[in-house]
Formats: structure tokens, C-alpha cells, sequence
């Protein structure tokens, strides 16, 4: 037995930076049986594992399939990825993205930090979750409300995060994906026969003949992928972000002075602590890597979190900085599985941040409600208390 085998996922869920801290100085390339899989920790490793065709995306993943279904796009490789990329990439090209970002998500934004108090205490995450929620919606072509949006996001995350395999998430995601069907298939009922340029009308015709849609089964995957994905990301982004600067506030006062710095603090905050820290792949053949024989097979979490932090590429890694000059951060995922919401997420949290500090000329911790933060598959502040005061 080795430290290595007491790992638990209790605290991998609590702060898995430590463990992974240790693990780049020791095992860089180590079996952790809490995971079942091998934990990839240093940056050049990381790097590597894009460039060999020995590994693979992860398509024996119990929790991600009960969850989301198969095939989904982050499970499958190869024609079948391309095609049900090709369905969910036309509106999130860097080229679309700025075409409709600001008319979509700007409102939004802007009602929902204009529904925040003047001043006192508030707690932000609600408020960042619930206008990337809705962002997303108004994406896909939803009109449910917000709400019932954050619980659909909320439980789904809880089963993809479900690495015990534990009845009660899967229970709550079952439930969601239901209401999430039932919302749905009218519009793709519809669309079947009536396309438009949104984005199911892409889901079930890019890149496919006229009248030959995609199968159902295929469509209802990927929109549990961009709820999931396009809900978190933004939202825990602009959390983050915030959270980072309470701990400088000489730098939460220049981003309020200069929204100019937003995009900055954001790539910060992605380096600081990613949102999807790691990311799932499988060998696909016996490989080498990091010293390690790894067998055809087996799980291997790429750990993007901990190759933002490697000592290596980065001085004082486990310090948020507005100033820091750094290799670019590895959070959107490496590789043809990069994450698609990538610029859409980025818009949604920027605008948000933006609405922010327009709104307020002070944000300040709350030192009776630290921020807390939890996750090592999905990462961000559970609650953001900070103490506000307007323009």
C-alpha cells in the first residue's frame, strides 16, 4: 500500500490540487484505484496525450453513459464525433459566435444583475448559473424558465459527477432528462418537417441530405451535452473569476475601474481553477507514458487542472494574478475533443462580468461566508457571498 491508495473521493471532491501538487513531484504518471484510472499530472505529460494514437476518448464510462445516453459526442471518436460535432458546431464557430452574442446574452445579463439589491450582501452564483442557463435555452430554442433551466443543470451535472455510481443522482438526472424530452421533441417534431437556422434545426440536418434527419436518440445526447456544458461552463467562469479577485483586491479594483480586463481575469481564472478539471480517455493499446506501462483499456483522466498548476511552466501556481504571464491554460480540453461551447461560454460569462461591474463600484468578501469549493470532475464555488456597492 502506498499514500496513493488511500486517495478517497471525498477528498479528490474537497481540494484535489494537493494530491495532484504531490503527484507531479512523485508519480507524475499514476494508477489511483479511488478513480479506477490513471491520473495524468504534469503539464508536458498532458500535452502528450493529444499526439498519441494509442489513447482514445473514454468509452467505458458508466456514469457519463447512464447519464447522457449513447452516442454522445464526448464518448465516441472517429466519423461518428465528426458527425455529431457537425450538429452541434455551425452556431458555435469563433466566426458565428460574435453574430448573435451580445443580442442573445446581453439582456439576460443585464435583467438579472438588475435584479440584484443596491446593496448589502448577495450571494452571485445563483445569478451567474441562472443567466447561463438561459442563455443556453434561448440558444437551442427553449422557452422554459429559469429555474426550472438550474435544476434540469444542476442534476444532470450531479450524474455526470457520480463517480460512486450513487442511486440518488442518477435518480434526479433521470428525472430532468425526462422534463427536458418532453420540452423538446414537439420543436423537433416540428423542425423535421419546417427547418429554420437554429441550432435543432442543425442537430437534426448539418452535414446530412434533405429528409433524412438524424436519428432522435442522437439529437437528445447532444442537447443534454450543451445544456450540461453550456450551463456549467459560463456561469462557474464568472464565479470563478470573482472569487479569484476577492483574494486581490487590488485587482478586483483595477476590473472594476477597466472592464477592459474581464477577458484577462477570465484566462486567470480558467488556469487558476478549471471548471472540468480533468478529462476522461482510455487507451486504446498498451502505451507507455510518464515511465508507466498502461494496458489496452484502461482509464486514463487527463488532469487539465493540474497542468495549469505545474510548477514546471508556472511560479507560484496556486495564486490567482490578473498580471501573471503564463503558458496558455489547457481547461477547454486538448486535441479534436475541444470543448465546442468554448466561445459561446466565454461571451456568456464576459457579458455577465461586464454587467457586473457596471452595476457595482465595489465587491468585497464577505469574511463570515468564505467561498467554498467543491468538485475534482466539475469544479466551482457552491456559493459566492461578496458585500456590494453600487454606482
Amino acid at each position: 500500500m502506498t499514500w496513493i491508495d488511500d486517495i478517497t473521493l471525498d477528498e479528490l471532491e474537497a481540494d484535489p490540487y494537493p494530491i495532484w501538487a504531490r503527484l507531479r513531484r512523485e508519480a507524475p504518471v499514476a494508477y489511483v484505484p479511488a478513480v479506477g484510472g490513471w491520473f495524468v499530472t504534469r503539464r508536458d505529460d498532458v500535452l502528450a496525450t493529444r499526439r498519441m494514437r494509442q489513447i482514445g476518448v473514454a468509452t467505458a464510462l458508466p456514469r457519463m453513459e447512464r447519464t447522457l445516453g449513447m452516442p454522445n459526442v464526448l464518448m465516441v471518436d472517429g466519423p461518428a464525433h465528426t458527425d455529431l460535432r457537425a450538429a452541434i458546431d455551425p452556431l458555435l464557430l469563433p466566426k458565428a459566435v460574435p453574430a448573435y452574442a451580445e443580442d442573445l446574452i446581453r439582456p439576460i445579463a443585464a435583467s438579472a444583475v438588475g435584479a440584484l439589491p443596491d446593496s448589502g450582501e448577495v450571494e452571485l452564483m445563483e445569478t451567474f448559473e441562472l443567466v447561463s442557463c438561459l442563455a443556453v435555452a434561448r440558444l437551442v430554442g427553449l422557452d422554459v424558465d429559469g429555474p426550472t433551466l438550474r435544476r434540469w443543470f444542476q442534476s444532470l451535472a450531479g450524474g455526470i459527477a457520480n463517480v460512486a455510481m450513487l442511486p440518488g443522482p442518477f435518480g434526479e438526472s433521470d428525472r430532468a432528462i425526462q422534463e427536458m424530452r418532453a420540452a423538446v421533441d414537439p420543436l423537433l417534431d416540428r423542425l423535421e418537417h419546417e427547418p429554420d437556422d437554429g441550432m435543432l434545426a442543425h442537430m437534426l440536418y448539418a452535414g446530412r441530405p434533405p429528409g433524412d434527419p438524424r436519428p432522435r436518440a442522437h439529437i437528445h445526447s447532444s442537447i443534454l451535452v450543451v445544456i450540461a456544458g453550456g450551463a456549467q461552463e459560463p456561469g462557474h467562469l464568472a464565479g470563478t473569476t470573482v472569487h479569484g479577485l476577492l483574494g486581490r483586491p487590488e485587482q478586483m479594483r483595477r476590473v472594476l475601474a477597466d472592464p477592459g480586463l474581464i477577458p484577462r481575469a477570465m484566462d486567470e481564472a480558467l488556469r487558476w481553477e478549471a471548471m472540468l478539471p480533468i478529462v476522461d480517455r482510455q487507451a486504446t493499446a498498451d502505451l507507455v507514458l510518464g515511465g508507466r506501462e498502461i494496458a489496452e483499456g484502461d482509464l486514463i483522466e487527463v488532469c487539465v487542472g493540474s497542468a495549469n498548476r505545474d510548477e514546471a511552466h508556472v511560479e507560484h501556481p496556486d495564486v490567482f494574478d490578473l498580471d501573471r504571464d503564463a503558458p496558455a491554460h489547457v481547461s477547454f480540453g486538448i486535441g479534436a475533443h475541444v470543448c465546442a461551447g468554448r466561445n459561446f461560454g466565454r461571451e456568456v460569462a464576459r457579458i455577465t462580468l461586464d454587467e457586473l461591474t457596471a452595476r457595482y463600484a465595489g465587491l468585497d468578501p464577505v469574511e463570515h461566508k468564505p467561498v467554498r469549493v467543491r468538485g475534482f470532475t466539475m469544479r466551482a464555488p457552491k456559493e459566492l457571498y461578496v458585500s456590494v456597492t453600487a454606482r
